[in-house]
């Protein structure tokens, strides 16, 4: 494995919270490759609408940020990834182990919404605007397994 870790931001279509004229889901993809990349461990790379992301594209990559909610307004329906990235997410964290990040906004994810039960387990939590808010899964429910605990991204 490479020194350098190379990362995939899956950004764009944010709530209106989240990209305005004083917040932008572009100010925060642009802040995170800078942290990212200034500790000279990370090349981060952005794609700004990753509805139907291939796994040869994702593949690439050790560790996914999400910044996607695929709404406008908060209480609107979102469209998801689709099933063709749904699939080689679920694949790159599950099978292939590697890392994956939901920065704010992007764990807002209603079960009506059809995204894969699965990214609840992932991020630990469970969003419900009408129902549970969000809340952290209790404890052991979701439990992470370091199997390379020497890993450079658990250094």
């Amino acid at each position: 494995m490479s020194d350098i870790l190379n990362v995939l931001i899956l950004s764009g279509h944010m709530t209106v919270e989240h990209d305005n004229a004083h917040r932008s889901f572009r100010l925060h993809n642009q802040w995170i490759t800078t942290l990212l990349e200034d500790t000279g461990r990370f090349r981060v790379r952005v794609v700004e609408d990753p509805r139907g992301l291939p796994a040869s594209v994702i593949d690439k990559y050790d560790v996914l940020i999400v910044i996607f909610e695929g709404r406008d307004g908060y209480h609107d329906m979102a469209t998801g990834f689709g099933a063709e990235t749904d699939a080689a997410i679920l694949r790159f964290v599950h099978d292939e182990g590697k890392g994956i990040v939901w920065f704010h906004g992007s764990a807002a994810q209603e079960d009506r919404w059809g995204y894969p039960e699965e990214y609840n387990v992932m991020r630990g939590a469970k969003l419900s605007a009408w129902e549970t808010g969000l809340r952290p899964r209790p404890w052991g429910e979701a439990q992470l397994h370091t199997t390379e605990p020497r890993h450079p991204i658990t250094e």
